[in-house]
């Protein structure tokens, strides 16, 4: 059967980013997904120590006290004060798993917390990674984390090896189903994504999963969307992720405006109701998968001044991952092409 026309390089998270070939990367894992691991979730990894050789007991009393700081500090969103904690803790116990963990959890959040500054993410995902080679290569919970940081960071088929690694260990949970439909979704794998998100929706705690449960919600009203043409299952979803989460909205908002400027439909194209929409979220805050519809937006309408405008500032704000297409597209826009054309004309060379 021949693949459907997506018009996939928006966000929806998001996010956890937003995007060129999954909406999903940075766009709601911020708000409603990657971050929701406070301290708490430290402890939950359930990394393993390490081992305590050759230090003397004052040095590790000293190194507990520094990390009881930084998890005060990273409580409170302090995180320049949390990482300059945490690292003392580290320079007198370093093979201490769990300061490396949340050094990790910080970093991850300076991520966001710093307009998605992709040297945060990497520090992040390398620190994990030192704790996943450190005697922790089966806790689902590091390999979950590690498939998260990957999709943010555009390695979409690490995403999925260590999605799956997860579940060869502690089974179809959830959590790690979902983590596992996004790294699919991020390939532009819609139907498998699908399969394994209603999965996914089934074993998750509507009472004490809501964040969760709000965000694979918008990934399946995504896919309904942009990938189904499905208007009612599409509305089905997205309602109720933004039930789940009231912030979301704005996300559900873009998702529909970039739909009615990419869809190859010409029934349901709409570009002038794709400005209303982002018309209507224009005092949100700037982001770079926003940006982004706005541009295809404008271009799809003919106003191509606008098009290359807002896209030229997306590519300021992010250049890799989810945006690594940037550049191209901002060409295409230059030259008086719109999105969609950008699309058939790149899937004609990778055929």
């Amino acid at each position: 059967m021949k693949k459907k026309y997506v018009g996939s390089n928006n966000c929806m998270f998001i996010v956890v980013g937003l995007l060129c070939t999954s909406l999903l990367a940075g766009c709601t894992e911020g708000a409603l997904y990657a971050t929701q691991m406070a301290i708490g979730g430290l402890q939950y990894a359930g990394a393993a120590a390490g081992i305590a050789s050759n230090i003397s007991e004052s040095d590790k009393k000293k190194a507990e006290e520094y990390y009881k700081k930084a998890t005060s500090y990273y409580n409170n969103n302090q995180y320049t004060m949390a990482e300059e904690s945490i690292n003392e803790s580290i320079k007198l116990w370093s093979d201490h798993n769990d300061y490396h963990v949340l050094l990790g959890q910080i970093y991850f959040k300076m991520y966001f917390d710093k307009d998605k500054d992709d040297v945060y993410l990497v520090k992040a995902h390398d620190k994990f990674k030192h704790v996943l080679d450190n005697g922790n290569e089966k806790n689902s919970k590091i390999l979950s984390i590690m498939s998260r940081t990957s999709r943010l960071m555009g390695n979409y088929e690490d995403a999925v090896q260590y999605a799956e690694r997860a579940i060869n260990i502690d089974g179809r949970q959830g959590e790690l189903l979902c983590d596992l439909g996004a790294a699919k979704l991020a390939q532009d794998k819609y139907a498998e994504s699908a399969v394994l998100l209603r999965e996914s929706l089934s074993k998750l705690n509507e009472s004490t999963d809501r964040g969760q449960m709000a965000y694979v919600n918008f990934m399946l009203g995504y896919i309904s969307l942009i990938n189904d043409e499905n208007m009612d299952d599409a509305k089905k979803y997205l309602d109720k992720s933004v039930s789940y989460h009231p912030e979301h909205g704005k996300y559900v908002t873009n998702a529909y405006a970039w739909f009615y400027a990419t869809t190859k439909s010409d029934k349901l194209r709409n570009p002038k109701k794709s400005l209303e929409l982002m018309e209507s979220i224009k005092n949100e805050k700037k982001e770079y998968y926003f940006l982004n519809t706005l541009a295809a937006a404008y271009a799809e309408n003919g106003n191509f001044d606008k098009a290359v405008m807002n896209k030229q500032e997306s590519c300021t704000m992010k250049k890799t991952g989810d945006n690594k297409d940037c550049d191209d597209i901002l060409n295409y826009y230059k030259s008086g092409k719109t999105y969609a054309k950008y699309k058939l004309e790149k899937k004609d060379t990778t055929n």
